[in-house]
C-alpha cells in the first residue's frame, strides 16, 4: 500500500474507533463468524465450496459501511476499480441520506437504492 492508502486506512480506523466508542449495540449473542446466511449466485447456482465469502449487511451496520468506505478508498487510491469504488460510495451515500418522502413520513417508498435493482425498496418505518 502507498502512503496515501495507509493514511486513508488510518483516517477509516480512526473513524471506526469513534463510532465503537458510541455504539451501544451488542452483537448477535456475541458470536463472533458463524454461518449466518446461504449464498447462491445470481443465476441460482451454488458457489464454490472453496470460496470464502463474508457478508456485510449495509443498511443497519454502521461499521460494515465504513468497511466498505474503506474498501471503495482503496480501490480508487491504488487504481484497481475506480468504477466500483464509485459505485459503492454511491450505495453508501444513499443509505447514509436517503431521501424523505414529501409526508415527511419518512423514507420515499418509490425510492430504490441506486446500487439495487427495484427489489430494494425502502418503505415508511423501515
Amino acid at each position: 500500500m502507498n502512503n496515501n492508502t495507509e493514511d486513508i486506512a488510518m483516517q477509516h480506523l480512526r473513524q471506526i474507533e469513534a463510532r465503537k466508542a458510541r455504539q451501544q449495540k451488542v452483537v448477535e449473542n456475541g458470536r463472533g463468524i458463524y454461518n449466518k446466511y446461504t449464498i447462491l449466485k445470481t443465476n441460482g447456482e451454488e458457489i464454490s465450496p472453496e470460496a470464502c465469502l463474508f457478508v456485510l449487511r449495509l443498511d443497519t451496520d454502521e461499521v460494515a459501511r465504513t468497511a466498505m468506505r474503506l474498501y471503495a478508498d482503496i480501490l480508487d487510491a491504488e487504481d484497481i476499480n475506480k468504477e466500483l469504488s464509485k459505485d459503492i460510495h454511491k450505495c453508501l451515500d444513499w443509505l447514509d441520506h436517503p431521501p424523505e418522502c414529501i409526508c415527511g413520513g419518512g423514507r420515499d417508498t418509490d425510492v430504490t437504492c441506486p446500487f439495487h435493482d427495484e427489489t430494494v425498496v425502502w418503505r415508511h418505518g423501515d
